[in-house]
């Protein structure tokens, strides 16, 4: 479980941005890498599993249906707090 929200927080946080504002993201096989080498298919199948835990995305969503859902949470909760 922890090792799949470090995956999930890595894929879904911005490295950086292109000059026209588009977010720039790890690949899967840069984050697979930094646990000992594991198979990018592996992060992949931790982040579907993860989010659908948490979020209710369904297993075979996108990367970028993923991120959103975290968004959308992250937004959601920060109002409430607010």
């Amino acid at each position: 479980f922890p090792r799949k929200l470090c995956f999930l927080a890595l894929v879904c946080e911005p490295i950086g941005h292109k000059t026209d504002g588009t977010p720039i993201y790890r690949s899967l096989p840069q984050i697979a890498r930094y646990f000992s080498d594991r198979d990018h298919t592996t992060v992949l199948y931790g982040v579907r599993s993860i989010a659908s835990q948490l979020y209710g995305t369904p297993r075979k969503a996108t990367l970028a249906q993923i991120r959103q859902s975290v968004q959308a949470h992250m937004d959601s909760q920060t109002q409430v707090a607010a």
